[in-house]
């Protein structure tokens, strides 16, 4: 797997933090840890630098906050996305039951994001909670149960949808990469939970000839097919279904 990407992501980080932007900083790795994967080693480096800047902004501020449940419950009802990925990265230290009522309304909220409520949903299911909750998306309702839902396939297609974009776009080009990320988790967030069902390939396929387009080249079909086996039509549904989303 090319490391380059993430290398250059930390060095990126390292940079803010030397400049002393720690807000900036923040919002970086706090973006970054929105993603639905990303290599260990890499999310190792981002919770220690989040650590890292979360001490040098508490040095800078005689009255900071510590996490508790209250404290949770409220960040929740915030406005500021980033604030709620906040306390919903806060709920991995604590037991989760005792605020359930509060977590279900958050997931039926239409005003939270989509990007949100599934990074919720994984963390009650890494607490093994076996209860059927209600979300509310853009696109639709849904019923799950985190602990009997297999997250592990979602996540694994979405690794390797990542590495073969990566693998095609990357060295090439780069800013193209990040376009094509930025649809990918987008599409991620969107269509969870029915995400692991997708045809990879053309998942693939769509999303490179849509950050293509969005950077003002049309690469055409022939030239996909050369790099990935897929099927036209089911190319042509995957690009209709990311249309669908208005994504970019």
């Amino acid at each position: 797997m090319n490391k380059d990407f993430y290398d250059q992501t930390i060095i990126e980080i390292e940079g803010l933090i030397a400049d002393k932007k720690y807000q900036e900083a923040l919002e970086q790795i706090n973006s970054e840890l929105r993603m639905p994967y990303m290599p260990a080693d890499f999310e190792a480096k981002l919770l220690k630098q989040q650590q890292e800047v979360g001490g040098l902004i508490n040095q800078s501020n005689p009255n900071p906050k510590m996490w508790n449940l209250e404290l949770i419950k409220k960040m929740l009802n915030q406005v500021d996305e980033n604030l709620q990925l906040n306390a919903i990265e806060a709920l991995k230290g604590f037991n989760i039951r005792a605020i359930l009522p509060e977590l279900k309304d958050f997931l039926i909220n239409r005003n939270n994001c989509d990007e949100n409520k599934v990074c919720l949903i994984f963390i009650i299911a890494d607490q093994h909670i076996n209860e059927e909750f209600k979300v509310v998306k853009k696109n639709g309702t849904y019923n799950i149960n985190p602990s009997q839902f297999n997250l592990q396939d979602s996540l694994d297609n979405l690794k390797l949808i990542r590495e073969k974009l990566l693998e095609i776009v990357y060295n090439d080009n780069p800013s193209l990469f990040n376009v094509c990320e930025f649809i990918l988790n987008s599409y991620f967030y969107l269509a969870f939970p029915n995400f692991a069902q997708e045809d990879l390939n053309s998942l693939v396929a769509a999303i490179w000839y849509k950050a293509s387009l969005a950077q003002g080249v049309e690469i055409g079909y022939n030239i996909v097919e050369e790099n990935i086996k897929i099927e036209e039509q089911k190319f042509n549904q995957m690009v209709d279904l990311i249309n669908s989303y208005n994504i970019i």
